[in-house]
């Protein structure tokens, strides 16, 4: 008897797993030290730069992470018609947990004061008046997702001509 329900829990484990991939929503949970970036294969050592996206392929859901917000925006650019996204996740630069990416407020720096693992300068608030307050310590600008998203388009594209490509 023991035998038979070992077995039976053994082989529906993976199922449940399965189930549970499928209903798939909100952030996700982060291993830090543990976790790669979608876009760059580091591992993910700094929360406050991290982002996700949630996203669905053939009705399974699962999630990327980043270690990097610059890391999302490039992957979805270059990857974007291949990726149904059904979330997009930053975390709070002060600490205070994941935000929904289309409604945070991103501070672009040019890097050199605000510090994230790849170098974009780009850090998440929960609001304008935190994203202010960021503005004060680190320079830069205050965005929206949609503005940041065509914000780095364009860093791209000058990159790109500059290296020669």
């Amino acid at each position: 008897m023991n035998r038979t329900l070992g077995t039976l829990a053994f082989l529906t484990l993976p199922l449940l797993a399965a189930c549970e991939r499928d209903g798939l929503s909100g952030p996700p949970t982060l291993r830090l030290g543990r976790d790669e970036c979608a876009e760059c294969g580091m591992a993910i050592h700094d929360e406050s730069a991290s982002a996700a996206i949630l996203v669905e392929q053939d009705g399974r859901r699962d999630y990327l992470l980043f270690d990097d917000i610059g890391c999302l925006l490039d992957l979805e650019r270059s990857r974007g018609n291949e990726l149904r996204v059904v979330g997009r996740f930053v975390h709070d630069h002060t600490g205070g947990g994941w935000l929904a990416g289309e409604t945070a407020v991103f501070l672009v720096t040019d890097g050199s004061t605000l510090r994230t693992p790849m170098a974009s300068g780009l850090a998440a608030f929960a609001d304008r008046a935190a994203a202010e307050l960021g503005q004060k310590q680190y320079g830069g600008k205050a965005q929206g997702f949609s503005e940041l998203v065509e914000t780095r388009r364009a860093w791209a594209e000058a990159r790109r001509k500059s290296s020669g490509g």
